[in-house]
Formats: C-alpha cells, structure tokens, sequence
C-alpha cells in the first residue's frame, strides 16, 4: 500500500499522505503545483528527477529574466529597502 509506505518513509499520517491526491472532482488549474514535474518525482521518491527537474527550471527561469527588457516589477508587493 503507497500510503502505508509514506508513512514509513515520510511519517506521514494518512491523511498527509493523501493531501496531494488528485481526483476528477477537484477541477484543478493546470497552474497548481500538484502538476509540476518536480513536486510529482519527489511525492514519488525520485529525489535524483526531482532535482534535476528544479535545476532545469531555475535554468529556464534565469534565461527568462536575461531577456527581459526591463527589471521585474513585482505587481502585489513593494521591496524593502
């Protein structure tokens, strides 16, 4: 049983286990964090994928921001001086 398994390795209670479940009823955003590759490998113990899933995004997210125009300008938030 996965779950029982998470609890060994994780000493998660059921319940934390199951927290990141997906079911049809959830009507999630393909946005949510549930769907990031990286989030998926380490929920699955690949902590090797996980990583190398992070790395290739920070990566893309660095090249992003050199081909900005401009600095970012957070939308929400103000940056303490």
């Amino acid at each position: 049983n996965e779950l029982a398994s998470r609890y060994q390795y994780y000493f998660f209670t059921p319940f934390a286990a199951s927290l990141n479940e997906q079911t049809d009823s959830l009507k999630l955003p393909p946005t949510d964090s549930r769907f990031r590759k990286d989030i998926y490998c380490l929920e699955k113990g690949d902590i090797d994928a996980a990583s190398q899933e992070k790395h290739r995004l920070e990566e893309q997210q660095r090249a992003d921001a050199k081909k900005r125009e401009r600095e970012f300008e957070p939308l929400w938030f103000k940056k303490d001086d």
